[in-house]
């Protein structure tokens, strides 16, 4: 998302850099009560973390292109609602309900 709001014009360069290091530092925390916490301690299933993807066994058997490519639609409708609604002269009243709503039927088109 961050990097299409920099080819929008939204974002400059070095705005866009310190957000990703941002990103990356404020993960930080969460990866290490990750690694410190016993496996006995996760809510995992015997394949893993990911429970809800695809593959052989899971609903309609998804494979990872499918979800590869769901993956880049959704984001681009997103971050095309986004970048609509904030726009100037977008109707930024409507903002927070529109992107929200366009995030309401991504989520559900995608949970299958």
């Amino acid at each position: 998302m961050s990097f299409g709001v920099l080819v929008a014009g939204r974002m400059t360069m070095r705005d866009f850099i310190s957000y990703v290091i941002a990103q990356v530092l404020a993960q930080l925390p969460e990866q290490l009560c990750f690694t410190l916490s016993s496996p006995a301690n996760r809510l995992v299933g015997p394949e893993g973390l990911g429970q809800n993807g695809g593959g052989p066994g899971y609903l309609g058997q998804y494979n990872l292109l499918s979800a590869f490519i769901f993956e880049v639609v959704a984001t681009f409708l997103f971050l095309v609602c986004i970048l609509g609604v904030t726009q100037t002269g977008g109707a930024t009243q409507f903002a927070g309900l529109a992107i929200g709503l366009t995030l309401v039927a991504i989520i559900l088109s995608g949970s299958t």
